[in-house]
């Protein structure tokens, strides 16, 4: 009859980066984490010393086509060793049970020990010790297998946590509508929601674009020869202001001063094309973090009229 007593334990888990390891030292990992079983796993409480320790290592291994399981740390070596496959996963426990004198074993839960490989992490499990024996225990394996506790995974640019949401602002004449147009078919068909000033609402046009631009993570601002581009400087401007990317397209010929925005790059198009500043606009939109599997910009060939530019001097 094999019976399970629980009882109350300290456990401590660490996981570390993924690193290949030393396969020839585990037989020295198990005998330190085996010779630093505390006395107290050999008593049950309340109960006279007539219980005698065991523990039990056991293993397990898999490679792309098998799992094997394992009774000890030599026949896991021999088996890694022989094996014509590179170990995808290995795991090692080291359970303690105690022997009763009529023969009856009583599991210690959970495994007193447990080391686990993976290509993509290392983790280790220690219960029923106390909590500087534990430590000490980590930082002894830490420093034979030169493990180093997980990292929580760099954000690599932190604007590759904005919404794909755009406020395109452009003039409202025909040449203005219509590259907006243009650029909103294309931004949907790449996942974003676009909004723009156009459509009704009971306050005023520069509120109305104020409103909705706030709502969006990125701002396009078209301008285009003919108009008077002061509204639209402003509102670049409020952007600006506000932390959030602004993209500038700009029709060739128009006249923009930007003010303090006077560094900023825009793209230029030639007028009647604003098709021809995509390219760059993906550029400009990849810099920001976003990804697109199924866009490939063409590569910008001589005299190409579209392209990345300072702002003009004022």
């Amino acid at each position: 009859m094999r019976l399970t007593h629980l009882v109350t334990y300290m456990k401590i888990s660490r996981e570390y980066e993924p690193k290949n390891l030393n396969w020839k030292l585990l037989p020295d990992i198990l005998a330190k984490f085996r010779a630093a079983i505390p006395e107290d796993e050999r008593i049950e409480a309340g109960m006279p010393k007539r219980s005698t320790l065991v523990d039990v290592p056991s293993c397990e291994v898999s490679t792309f086509s098998q799992s094997v399981e394992l009774p000890s740390v030599q026949e896991l070596l021999s088996f890694i060793e022989g094996s014509a496959e590179d170990p995808v996963r290995v795991d090692i426990y080291l359970d303690c049970k105690c022997k009763w004198e009529d023969g009856n074993l009583f599991d210690r839960l959970p495994p007193y020990f447990k080391f686990s490989w993976k290509s993509d992490r290392v983790f280790v499990q220690i219960a029923r010790n106390t909590s500087s024996q534990s430590l000490e225990l980590l930082e002894e394996l830490e420093g034979l297998l030169q493990l180093t506790p997980a990292a929580p995974p760099k954000q690599e640019n932190p604007a590759r946590n904005l919404k794909r949401t755009v406020f395109i602002a452009h003039s409202f004449d025909d040449a203005g509508r219509s590259y907006a147009f243009q650029l909103t078919k294309v931004l949907s068909l790449l996942g974003f929601e676009v909004a723009t000033g156009e459509g009704y609402a009971p306050e005023s046009v520069s509120s109305k674009v104020r409103r909705r631009l706030a709502a969006q993570e990125i701002a396009v601002a078209i301008v285009s020869e003919r108009d008077d581009m002061t509204w639209l400087i402003q509102e670049a401007t409020a952007v600006d202001f506000s932390g959030k990317p602004l993209i500038l397209m700009v029709e060739e010929g128009a006249t923009f001063k930007l003010g303090i925005l006077g560094d900023l790059e825009y793209i230029k198009f030639p007028r009647g094309h604003i098709s021809e500043s995509i390219p760059p606009l993906i550029e400009g939109l990849r810099e920001l973090g976003f990804t697109f599997s199924h866009y490939n910009a063409p590569t910008a060939t001589a005299g190409q009229a579209s392209s990345a530019t300072r702002s003009p001097q004022r």
